[in-house]
C-alpha cells in the first residue's frame, strides 16, 4: 500500500506540474491542428472528417461520456478526459516498473517519468495519443497479470483508438503463440478482428485529402516522410494547394500518368528546395524525445550478449518491446519531424529499463547524478527547442 500510495503522489504530481508548466487554457488546445476532428466526431458530426481521424473513435466517444456524465463543454470534456489520462498513464506504469528483484533501479525509471513528454501528452488533449498511452500502460499491466479477458478488453479500445493497436495486437499474438499460450491467443485475435470490424464500419464513406484508400494512403505515407525527414527532400501533390502550410511552390512538378488516376484525385506531384532544417529536427526528436535511454539500450545491448528481446521473461516484455521498436521505426515516416509521432516508442524504453535493471542497476546507480543530468538536459533542452 505503501508503494502504490508513492505512486499516487508522484502521478499527481507529474500531472500537475505538466498543467502548471504548460500554462494553456482548454480554448488554446482545442486550435491545436487536427482537433477539430475529434471534437466534431465527439459531438456526433463526421462531415469534413478525414478517414484516418473517423477510424479513432474511442477517444471522442469518452469525451463524450465525459460531457454526458458533468455537464461540461465539449472543450471541458476534452481537457479532463486529458489530466485524467496523463495521471492514469503514469501512474500505471510507474506501478508496472515495479521491481521484483527488489534492487531498487525503479527509482532510476520512475525520474524518466519526469520527462517533458507529460507536458506534451497534456497539450495533446484533444488528440487520442493520450488516451492510447494510457491504453497501452493499462494493457501491460493486465497483461502481467495475464487478466485476459480484461487484456481482450483493453485491446479493442486501443484499436479503436489508434490504428497502432493492431501493431500491440499483432505482436501479443505473436509472443502468446510462441511461448505456447494458445487460448489467450485466440481469444485476442477475436478482438482485433472485432474491432478492426468496428472501425470499418464506422470509417465508410470517410475519404482523405487525397480520395486514395486508407492502405495506400498509409502505404505512401512512409517513403514520403522517411525522404522528407532523413534527406530534406519535401514532397507536394496538388491535393495540398488547400492547405495553408503548401502555399509556396515546388522547385519541380511532373504530372501523374493517366494509368494511376483511378487510384487518387493527385494528378501532379513535384519537390521543393532541399531543406536540411528537416533532418536536424528528426534527429534532435530520434536522440532527444527520451532523454539518454536510446543510449542506455544501446549501451546495455552491447555488453550483454544475451540481451535479445526474444529472451524476455515475460511474453508481455517480448510483445511491448516489439510494438516500440517497430513505433520508434516508424516515427519518421509518419508526418514532418513532430515529437507526438516518437512519443508512442515508450514501451521500447521503459521495458529496457524493467526488465534489465535488476541486473544493470549496481553499476549504473553508482553514476546517477551524471545520468540523470545528462538525461534532463538532453529531453528539456529538446522540449524548449521545439517549443
Amino acid at each position: 500500500m505503501r508503494t502504490v500510495f508513492a505512486n499516487f503522489l508522484i502521478a499527481l504530481a507529474v500531472t500537475a506540474g505538466a498543467v502548471a508548466i504548460s500554462g494553456k487554457t482548454p480554448a488554446e488546445l482545442s486550435v491545436y491542428p487536427d482537433a477539430e476532428s475529434s471534437i466534431a466526431l465527439s459531438e456526433g458530426s463526421a462531415a469534413g472528417v478525414r478517414l484516418h481521424h473517423a477510424r479513432r473513435i474511442f477517444h471522442p466517444l469518452a469525451a463524450a461520456a465525459v460531457r454526458a456524465l458533468t455537464g461540461a463543454s465539449t472543450i471541458d470534456a476534452f481537457v479532463m478526459l486529458g489530466v485524467f489520462t496523463l495521471f492514469g498513464f503514469v501512474f500505471l506504469l510507474l506501478a508496472a516498473l515495479a521491481p521484483e528483484g527488489g534492487r531498487g533501479f525503479d527509482r532510476f525509471a520512475a525520474a524518466c517519468v519526469f520527462l517533458p513528454f507529460p507536458i506534451v501528452l497534456y497539450e495533446l488533449s484533444f488528440l487520442q495519443l493520450p488516451m492510447f498511452m494510457f491504453l497501452l500502460a493499462a494493457y501491460l499491466h493486465a497483461a502481467r497479470r495475464e487478466n485476459w479477458a480484461v487484456l481482450a478488453m483493453l485491446l479493442f479500445c486501443l484499436i479503436l483508438t489508434r490504428e497502432d493497436g493492431m501493431l500491440v495486437g499483432i505482436f501479443s499474438v505473436l509472443a502468446l503463440w510462441r511461448r505456447a499460450i494458445r487460448a489467450p491467443a485466440v481469444l485476442l485475435i477475436g478482438a482485433t478482428a472485432a474491432a478492426q470490424g468496428v472501425v470499418w464500419w464506422v470509417s465508410r464513406g470517410a475519404e482523405n485529402l487525397h480520395a486514395s484508400s486508407y492502405l495506400l494512403f498509409s502505404a505512401a505515407r512512409l517513403p514520403v516522410f522517411y525522404l522528407r525527414n532523413f534527406f530534406g527532400i519535401e514532397h507536394w501533390v496538388d491535393t495540398y494547394r488547400a492547405l495553408p502550410m503548401y502555399t509556396h511552390a515546388p522547385i519541380a512538378l511532373w504530372p501523374v500518368p493517366s494509368m494511376f488516376w483511378s487510384l487518387s484525385s493527385v494528378r501532379e506531384f513535384g519537390i521543393y528546395v532541399w531543406n536540411p532544417v528537416n533532418i536536424f529536427q528528426t534527429l534532435a526528436l530520434i536522440f532527444g524525445t527520451f532523454g539518454i535511454l536510446p543510449l542506455m539500450l544501446l549501451s546495455l545491448w552491447r555488453k550483454r550478449s544475451t540481451l535479445s528481446l526474444q529472451s524476455a521473461g515475460h511474453w508481455s516484455y517480448l510483445a511491448l518491446g516489439l510494438f516500440g521498436l517497430a513505433a520508434f521505426l516508424l516515427a519518421p515516416g509518419s508526418g514532418p519531424p513532430n515529437i507526438r509521432y516518437y512519443l508512442g516508442a515508450w514501451p521500447l524504453f521503459f521495458w529496457v529499463l524493467r526488465y534489465f535493471g535488476d541486473e544493470a542497476a549496481p553499476k549504473l546507480l553508482r553514476s546517477r547524478p551524471v545520468l540523470l543530468a545528462a538525461h534532463f538536459a538532453a529531453s528539456w533542452m529538446l522540449f524548449m527547442i521545439f517549443r
